[in-house]
């Protein structure tokens, strides 16, 4: 067995205010299981479990350290199941599979060893699928509460549970220039309604559910609307699936697909061939401006490009993805050394500094272009520079708290994303105060 060491590396749990990545709902005929399944929502229902036993009795509870559980559960699979297993390794990357999970954050993705060489390729501008960065994203929190008790209409087959929870959706944040997603006319901003026919499960089914159970309650609409609802539910959950699958099926599938986006009020149905495309990671436009990914690489790709140059524009405009480490690389290409404020965290958690050691030699001249679907490491990229670096905002508004995330690998070949801190307006740290 592994030493538990290198079990738990990445027990880190980061929790961004307001958002809790979960199902709000499960749909029977097994969508709510692959719900589960995919975004993390199976778990203990008590922190608790029979010591040496913890399948054969539940009649004795005893509290185990969370180390001694993962020895002692890997232990009882080993002679319980059917089967040999011999490797060790499996366990362990399916215990951290399912702990990354369990972190219930959008920023915070599962990729397999299969998906995982798609996505680095994607940012450094190599694409599959669709041609377009997907994120998950949290709607709105909206709409009346669920009615709970005897007072509740009754629930039936093809209902969707209201669990008090929310399901993301897929949201496109850049489509790749003359990429099958731009040929089909998808935009920023759009997000996934259905998926070669299957539903994706979205939290505003759940609202209209939600809505339409108060307004019976009270007597405003007739019984006759919830049985349409219910109606609806009961076709759409034949053929559905969940965020996780649809972003997956996007991001590294090929061929023809059928895909419907919404867009605003409307619904648009498209014809994709997916394939192979492709951006540079420095790309310059007519403009004069620099889009810069935050792939390996690009901080001397960017050095080289910025030599004789005293300005430069940087394009973050659809930036959504790419590690925090690169994003400091970046940095240290454009600014002088010194403090440049921190990475806030919580349940008291020191908050992470952001120092740049060696930097420019001489400060540029800097602008930031933004818009609504700049966030992640890019996100805090672009706020720092111009809240700490002096540079001028040209267009769009910095994203309210955007969060660091970094991308870590396990030893089989699969990794995850990790949001590790956010940045705050104005952000300062201690050792700046009265400076």
């Amino acid at each position: 067995r592994p030493p538990r060491s290198t079990l738990f590396p990445y027990t880190t749990r980061f929790r961004s205010t307001g958002i809790v990545c979960a199902a709000a709902a499960s749909v029977v005929l097994g969508v709510g299981v692959r719900d589960a399944v995919d975004l993390g929502l199976t778990r203990s229902g008590a922190d608790t479990v029979a010591s040496k036993q913890l399948l054969a009795s539940r009649a004795v509870q005893t509290e185990i350290p969370e180390g001694e559980y993962f020895d002692q559960l890997a232990g009882l699979l080993k002679r319980e199941f059917v089967d040999p297993i011999d490797d060790d390794l499996m366990l362990a990357s399916g215990a951290i599979r399912g702990m990354v999970l369990s972190l219930q954050d959008p920023t915070t993705i599962y990729m397999d060893a299969k998906d995982l060489p798609v996505y680095r390729k994607a940012l450094s501008g190599q694409f599959e699928g669709i041609g377009a960065e997907l994120v998950f994203e949290m709607p709105p929190t909206a709409g009346p509460q669920p009615i709970h008790g005897a007072d509740a209409p009754p629930a039936e087959p093809g209902d969707l549970v209201a669990s008090g929870s929310r399901v993301p959706r897929v949201l496109v944040t850049y489509v790749v220039p003359n990429g099958p997603a731009d040929k089909a006319g998808v935009e920023p901003g759009d997000w996934v309604e259905a998926v070669d026919g299957h539903w994706v499960v979205d939290a505003e089914t759940v609202d209209l559910l939600r809505m339409t159970q108060q307004k019976v309650q009270s007597g405003e609409w007739p019984v006759s609307k919830l049985d349409e609802l219910r109606k609806d539910l009961r076709e759409k959950t034949k053929k559905s699936i969940t965020p996780a699958r649809a972003m997956q099926r996007l991001s590294t599938g090929s061929g023809a697909m059928s895909v419907s986006w919404h867009r605003g009020e409307r619904v648009l149905p498209t014809q994709i061939v997916a394939g192979p495309s492709r951006v540079a990671p420095v790309t310059q436009s007519e403009g004069g401006s620099l889009r810069v990914r935050l792939a390996p690489g690009v901080p001397q790709m960017l050095a080289e490009t910025l030599k004789d140059r005293k300005e430069v524009t940087l394009d973050f405009r659809g930036a959504s993805v790419g590690s925090w480490e690169i994003a400091k690389g970046i940095l240290e290409v454009l600014v002088p050394a010194g403090s440049y404020g921190e990475l806030i965290r919580e349940d008291g958690k020191p908050p992470i500094p952001v120092t740049v050691a060696k930097g420019a030699s001489a400060p540029y001249k800097l602008g930031v272009l933004v818009d609504a679907y700049t966030r992640g490491a890019p996100g805090v990229l672009a706020s720092l520079l111009v809240e700490r670096a002096g540079a001028t905002l040209i267009s769009g508004s910095l994203p309210q708290e955007p969060i660091a995330v970094e991308w870590k690998t396990l030893p089989n070949g699969s990794g995850y994303t990790l949001g590790i801190g956010k940045w705050k307006a104005r952000a300062r740290a201690s050792s700046e105060v009265g400076q």
